[in-house]
């Protein structure tokens, strides 16, 4: 073996470990830079998946917001319908009452069984 061979396979030998080391630090950069980018990605994926969600929350709130809005509008039509019917009901008794104090004060010409009803005979 001469000296020049000796050298050269010390050198060998002493880079041997640096490289595996290097190839090793390059993998574990590589595997990261991947695990990096595929947590970016699902990271992407959940905000997308989160504007979805309020965008249907924000449907569901403004059809709520409307569903309300018809119920309190039917409920309204519905509580004026009932009053108005309670109107005419009270517009017809006092109309009929009138008609009855009417004819209350109106002189009736007695007929002749009005004595016996009245408890007189003749």
């Amino acid at each position: 073996s001469t000296p020049e061979t000796t050298v050269t396979e010390t050198v060998a030998s002493a880079q041997e470990p640096a490289t595996v080391q290097a190839e090793t630090v390059t993998e574990t950069v590589t595997e990261t830079v991947d695990s990096l980018a595929t947590q970016e990605a699902e990271a992407e994926e959940l905000e997308k998946a989160a504007i979805k969600i309020q965008s249907v929350a924000r449907g569901m709130k403004a059809r709520d917001e409307a569903d309300a809005r018809r119920a309190a509008e039917q409920q309204a039509v519905m509580q004026i319908e009932e009053q108005e019917r309670v109107d005419a009901v009270r517009r017809e008794q006092q109309e009929a009452f009138r008609e009855l104090q009417k004819e209350a004060s109106t002189p009736q010409p007695l007929d002749s069984s009005a004595p016996q009803l009245l408890g007189f005979h003749s």
